[in-house]
């Protein structure tokens, strides 16, 4: 019985579109596999940064920022252990101050909590995050759960892993075509050639603090070259619908150009 439910979830989660939906289907599973009252995804992001991204409930989502702003709790202890964790009783556990018998009985009674560990062999084995399920009663929960959940977890990280992958590849891919436009526009308009169309672009971006990628998208979205640019009703259009806008003239370095990058609302820096 057990095996054809994770079956179905397996296949669900591989389903998921997003992000979003794959986190939220796993909160709801979690919290029927288990019999909870209420579960919660906390997503690990980059230098460690701790986002719930799914919650079933207000109770999981309070707990969980209550967890954040104190600095410790069960999902900052898991997060950092593989084998997850049980609390039979919030109200008489005693390994988090200002959790479970701190929280005047406001939060989840017990729990159960495991973390999510991609294990593929493409992966970064770094904790994607941690699912918890709670339950606002006292002992709701056994050994036998959290086992229950570690094997969730297996699914759930597999899953999220290869959408994340999936991601990234369409991420790129967008980001070469949007980047090799911008160099296209560079280069129709003569004012470099195309071997030093991605060199100008990369000292620009390090001008203006952004990244290469958003420098591209904003000189696409200016519909035209650094010649047309420059023109005061191209500089006011590009103005009003926010993108950046370069001014360029002859005869300095960088194949020839001098180069200006203005981005409204930005600092205004000569790359040579």
């Amino acid at each position: 019985m057990l095996a054809a439910s994770f079956a179905g979830i397996a296949a669900e989660l591989a389903a998921a579109p997003d992000e979003s939906r794959l986190t939220r289907l796993a909160a709801q599973r979690a919290t029927e596999l288990v019999d909870g009252d209420g579960s919660a995804v906390v997503a690990r992001r980059r230098r460690g940064r701790l986002e719930t991204v799914a919650a079933t409930d207000e109770v999981a989502r309070r707990d969980e920022a209550l967890q954040r702003e104190l600095g410790a709790g069960p999902t900052l202890t898991v997060v950092q252990d593989p084998d997850g964790l049980l609390v039979v009783d919030a109200a008489h556990d005693r390994r988090w101050p200002g959790w479970g018998a701190g929280n005047g009985g406001a939060g989840p009674r017990s729990l159960v909590s495991v973390q999510l560990m991609p294990t593929g062999l493409h992966d970064r084995h770094e904790p994607l995050g941690v699912l918890a399920v709670h339950a606002l009663r006292p002992g709701a929960f056994e050994h036998e759960d959290l086992e229950v959940l570690l094997l969730l977890a297996v699914h759930v990280s597999a899953a999220w892993a290869a959408l994340r992958r999936t991601t990234t590849l369409a991420d790129a891919a967008e980001s070469r075509h949007l980047i090799g436009v911008a160099q296209g526009m560079l280069v129709a308009g003569g004012h470099v050639p195309l071997d030093g169309s991605f060199p100008l672009l990369q000292r620009w971006a390090r001008g203006a603090n952004v990244r290469v990628r958003d420098l591209a998208e904003r000189i696409v979205a200016a519909e035209g070259s650094p010649a047309t640019w420059s023109s005061p009703r191209r500089r006011a259009a590009a103005d009003a619908r926010g993108p950046c806008w370069v001014h360029a003239s002859p005869g300095v370095r960088a194949h020839g150009w001098k180069t200006t990058l203005t981005i409204p609302g930005s600092l205004s820096r000569n790359a040579r």
